[in-house]
């Protein structure tokens, strides 16, 4: 289950953000707008490459909240759990 989300999260991400460069490059052609901060339109390899940055940096920013709060839930339960040394039955 953890490797799904190890392999799962980045490429989502990835994903993620390419879908709302499209969104950007669409809504140029269709109104005009949504151009990036210098005024310019989104290509698309600009987006394939930025969303890659992005993805990085959402994960990374998004870690330094879930994993500690992982590890502190993860003592929480191992101090407060009933079930004390338990060994799976093979």
């Amino acid at each position: 289950m953890i490797s799904i989300g190890i392999i799962g999260i980045p490429v989502i991400h990835y994903f993620t953000f390419v879908l709302m460069g499209l969104g950007r490059i669409i809504c140029y052609h269709l109104t005009g707008n949504c151009t990036d901060y210098s005024g310019q339109p989104d290509n698309i390899l600009l987006v394939l490459v930025t969303s890659v940055v992005q993805m990085l940096i959402a994960i990374y920013k998004t870690g330094i909240i879930t994993f500690p709060m992982g590890i502190a839930i993860g003592i929480y339960v191992l101090k407060t759990s009933k079930v004390k040394n338990t060994e799976i039955s093979k």
